[in-house]
């Protein structure tokens, strides 16, 4: 158990590449109202993607009663579209459109000052250059009578640094079988799923997710073949202090922006396998095709 903590709080820390360098609230006050969307959804397009993955390996209901656990690692995939997009003047005088770095893409655009000119030096913030997306969790799930099980999904409250805060999130979910109702010669079983989540990424950015899927399991021998089809959003509420900054020595202005944002995932195919070598104890590994394609791997112990 010991040693499952660590590894999970060595993923936690993984995240918090995403917020690091200067920090996020750093590189959110030099984004304006109308640039944040197109800096930060990248953000939420793969982490939206990353909490909606890895809630089942079977769609076998645990017995009544019985628990299992589950400690997994989504992995999403960062397209290289999603490194950069334009961004807007928040002053018609300060620069044209240009082309700059998301919060997962790399250099952010610089404006030196111009002499014999009263507009600011200006920095769009760096992104974190990222190609890969890790989202880890710990799912503990129990069956319930009539065919039926809850998930509760956590990750506890870990602190990143003092400037930045905490990454934390948690998670609940119930599934209920379908191949009870039909004959019991059925070759496969079929289980429908709903589940909510909520993640909070430092002080800034407020996650909710829900995902609702259907799927399907057969095991032969010590392996398990799973796969299902979902339907999963993800909703981000993202609040932060721009800095306005109009000329050259000007102190500046702080804005308070708030923002909402909705993922652009919507329909998801899974596929996968659990091979379980020894009793009570398994591996799976399943990839994720959707808009963002994400691969998921995990320990399971339990029923």
């Amino acid at each position: 158990m010991k040693s499952s903590i660590i590894t999970i709080l060595t993923l936690v820390l993984c995240i918090s590449t995403l917020v690091a360098n200067d920090g996020l609230g750093d590189k959110l006050k030099d984004i304006s109202g109308q640039n944040v969307k197109g800096y930060l959804q990248p953000l939420v397009n793969t982490v939206g993607a990353g909490l909606n993955a890895g809630f089942f390996t079977s769609a076998k209901t645990l017995p009544t009663f019985m628990p299992n656990i589950r400690i997994n690692m989504v992995g999403v995939s960062v397209p290289s579209g999603d490194k950069k997009f334009i961004a807007m003047s928040p002053d018609d005088e300060l620069w044209e459109n240009v082309e700059t770095a998301t919060v997962l893409g790399n250099k952010g655009k610089r404006f030196p000052t111009v002499d014999g000119n009263d507009i600011p030096s200006f920095t769009l913030p760096d992104g974190a250059d990222l190609s890969l997306i890790p989202v880890p969790a710990v799912t503990a799930s129990l069956g319930l009578p009539l065919g039926s099980e809850i998930s509760v999904k956590f990750l506890p409250s870990v602190e990143i640094s003092k400037d930045l805060g905490s990454v934390s999130m948690w998670g609940v979910g119930l599934k209920h079988s379908i191949d009870q109702y039909l004959t019991d010669y059925f070759p496969v079983h079929i289980a429908i799923q709903g589940v909510y989540q909520s993640m909070k990424l430092t002080d800034f950015v407020d996650v909710k997710t829900f995902t609702m899927n259907i799927h399907t399991s057969k095991k032969i021998f010590i392996l398990t073949l799973y796969g299902g089809i979902g339907i999963e959003s993800a909703d981000f509420d993202v609040k932060y202090t721009y800095h306005e900054k109009v000329a050259e020595g000007d102190t500046g202005t702080d804005i308070t922006i708030k923002k909402s944002l909705s993922a652009e995932n919507d329909v998801k195919l899974t596929l996968g396998g659990k091979l379980s070598p020894l009793p009570f104890v398994a591996i799976f590994a399943d990839y994720n095709i959707a808009n963002y394609n994400s691969f998921n791997v995990g320990l399971e112990i339990g029923f």
